[in-house]
C-alpha cells in the first residue's frame, strides 16, 4: 500500500515452513534461514529485506518444532529510494507518520473547540507513536523506544521468571489468570510499563507545549488520550495514565462513517485496536 503498485516486481512473498524460532530473535534467525535456504522465499534478492507472519507452530513428521509462515520481502534499493522520498517531504523515516496518519483517517476523532487537543498513542512492539491532534488535524508526532510491547515482554519476563512467550503474552491481558505466587509481582511490572508508557507521552506533549506555548489568545489543552495497538489492552495501562494526566483515556475505535460493517473488526466484544494502522493505510 504504501509503496505504490508499480513496486509490485521488488515485493517477494511466500508461505513456507521454516525451523522453530524464540520470538525475541525471530526475524534475525529467518534471515539466516534464508541464506541458508533462498527457495523460502523465491526469486528475492540475497540482501532482501524481510518481515514475517506466524500462522502456527507445529510438530512434524520426525518430531522437530516447526514454524508455518508468511514470509514478505522487499528489495533494499526501493526501500531506499523511497527512505530518500520521505526525508525530501521532511517525515520521520522510523515509520511513525505513515501509521500515525493512518489511524488517524481510521478512527474516530471528536469535534471539539480551537485549542482543545486529543493524543493518539499507538503501542507498537518496539516503539510507541504519540500524535497530537486537534479535531482529526495532525500538529505533531514523536517516536519513542523503550516502551513498545516487547519492553512489557521482558518486564513482565523478568518480574515472574519466565520466559515462555505463550505464557507471556496471556499474562499480559489477564493478569488474573496469573499463579497465587506470581500476582504481586506481575502487577508490579504492569505498573512499570505503563509508567513507560506515561514517560514517553508526557515528553511528546511536554515537547509541543514548548514549541507552541499556550497565552491567553490561543489557549491550550489535552482533552483525552485514545489507546492503540496491541499493547492498548494491557490492564491498569488506560486507569494508570488517566490518573497521571487526570484526562479521560480510551481504546480506538473506528470512524462509524467507515464503509462497511465495523463489527467485522470486532474480537471477543473488544473492538481490535490491531487494526486501524492497516485500514487507514487501504482508506488512502
Amino acid at each position: 500500500v504504501i509503496m505504490g503498485i508499480n513496486s509490485a516486481d521488488d515485493v517477494f512473498v511466500n508461505r513456507a515452513v521454516t525451523g522453530w524460532h524464540d520470538p525475541k530473535d525471530f526475524h534475525q534467525a529467518v534471515a539466516f534461514d534464508l541464506l541458508a535456504n533462498p527457495n523460502l522465499l523465491p526469486g528475492a534478492p540475497e540482501e532482501v529485506r524481510i518481515d514475517a507472519v506466524v500462522h502456527r507452530d507445529f510438530i512434524d513428521e520426525d518430531g522437530e518444532k516447526r514454524l508455518d509462515v508468511l514470509l514478505v520481502g522487499v528489495n533494499p534499493e526501493i526501500v531506499d529510494t523511497q527512505v530518500q522520498i520521505l526525508q525530501k517531504a521532511g517525515l520521520n523515516i522510523a515509520g511513525a507518520d505513515l501509521a500515525g496518519m493512518a489511524m488517524l483517517r481510521s478512527g474516530q476523532t471528536f469535534n471539539r473547540g480551537d485549542g482543545q487537543l486529543d493524543v493518539l498513542v499507538d503501542i507498537g512492539q518496539e516503539v510507541v507513536s504519540v500524535l497530537i491532534h486537534e479535531n482529526g488535524r495532525p500538529y505533531a508526532i514523536r517516536l519513542q523506544k523503550g516502551a513498545g510491547g516487547a519492553d512489557a515482554d521482558r518486564i513482565i519476563r523478568d518480574a515472574i521468571l519466565d520466559d515462555t512467550p505463550a505464557r507471556i503474552q496471556r499474562l499480559k491481558s489477564a493478569p488474573e489468570a496469573a499463579a497465587p505466587e506470581d500476582r504481586a509481582k506481575l502487577l508490579s511490572a504492569l505498573e512499570e510499563y505503563s509508567f513507560k508508557v506515561y514517560t514517553a507521552i508526557e515528553k511528546a506533549v511536554a515537547g509541543y507545549l514548548k514549541a507552541h506555548p499556550p497565552t491567553e489568545e490561543n489557549p491550550t489543552s489535552i482533552e483525552t488520550i485514545t489507546l492503540t495497538g496491541g499493547g492498548a489492552l494491557m490492564p491498569t495501562l488506560a486507569a494508570t495514565l488517566s490518573n497521571s494526566f487526570r484526562v479521560p483515556v480510551q481504546i480506538a475505535a473506528f470512524d462509524p462513517t467507515i464503509a462497511g460493517d465495523p463489527v467485522m473488526f470486532q474480537q471477543e466484544n473488544v473492538m481490535s485496536t490491531s487494526f486501524t494502522a492497516a485500514v487507514g493505510l487501504a482508506m488512502g
